[in-house]
């Protein structure tokens, strides 16, 4: 009888897309003076909420390595928007997919799938 070797992946996309968006509001909050403090602020603690639902096990396996890589790059692209002056309209996208993401996640829990 053959058995069916199964592994676990490497990557899953949702703890990459988390620890990306994580990330650029992260950075977001850290680069941007033009921003003013309070909403350097909440960028920062959006972000970092983001990154603590990411990393903490639900049920599924926690990707940390994945998540904290996608942090850093996206991090380092945020802060090279930051520095060219695009810094509004990437944090205005990224925003836009953070709610696109929690929206749907959160239509999946409401609905019971």
């Amino acid at each position: 009888m053959v058995e069916r070797i199964t592994t676990v992946p490497l990557v899953d996309w949702s703890s990459m897309l988390k620890g990306f968006i994580s990330g650029c509001l992260m950075a977001g909050g850290l680069f941007n003076p033009a921003f003013g403090p309070g909403v350097q602020i909440i960028l920062f603690i959006v972000g970092f909420v983001v990154f603590l639902d990411d990393v903490t096990p639900s049920g599924r396996g926690a990707y940390i390595y994945v998540s904290i890589f996608s942090l850093l790059l996206s991090a380092f692209i945020t802060f090279f928007f930051s520095v060219a002056g695009y810094a509004v309209p990437w944090l205005v996208f990224i925003a836009v997919i953070t709610a696109a993401v929690y929206l749907h996640r959160f239509g999946v829990f409401i609905r019971g799938s």
